[in-house]
């Protein structure tokens, strides 16, 4: 398992204004700049509220307020990915996909702690048992 501690992540302006975000990681793409990516954003003017093609015109208006926004942008020609939002943890078994874990509150990971907003990379075939707060679970799989 990798681990990515929020605190060590750079914050970037986004270029219209509207927020920034902190990378948490990404895997190498083909023709594009990554394979995949998760960046949550902090969003203080409108933006996007649900899964849609990144070249597809969207519209969100926040109702007040700081709004936290979870981006999972990925490459088709590289990958296929879901991402789920957990409540109060999750477990499953293992499986063909790599799990990218964003923790939203405090919670243990496969026996590690996780802070607000760390997140952890399992690899392929490694069962996932999180307990504790609630999360965010991109299940990424490698197109062949």
């Amino acid at each position: 398992m990798q681990v990515f501690p929020a605190a060590t992540r750079p914050e970037t302006p986004w270029k219209n204004g509207g927020g920034i975000t902190r990378p948490v990681a990404s895997a190498p793409g083909k023709a594009r700049e990554f394979g995949w990516r998760l960046s949550p954003a902090e969003l203080v003017a409108g933006g996007p509220a649900f899964a849609f093609p990144g070249d597809a015109p969207a519209y969100g208006a926040p109702l007040g307020g700081l709004v936290r926004d979870i981006n999972l942008m990925l490459d088709p020609d590289c990958f296929t990915a879901t991402l789920d939002y957990e409540s109060n943890g999750v477990e499953r078994p293992a499986g063909d996909a790599a799990h990218l874990v964003l923790a939203l509150a405090p919670l243990t990971l496969n026996g590690v702690k996780l802070n607000e907003l760390d997140a952890a990379l399992l690899p392929a075939g490694e069962a996932i048992s999180a307990c504790g707060g609630a999360l965010w679970i991109a299940a990424l799989t490698a197109r062949t």
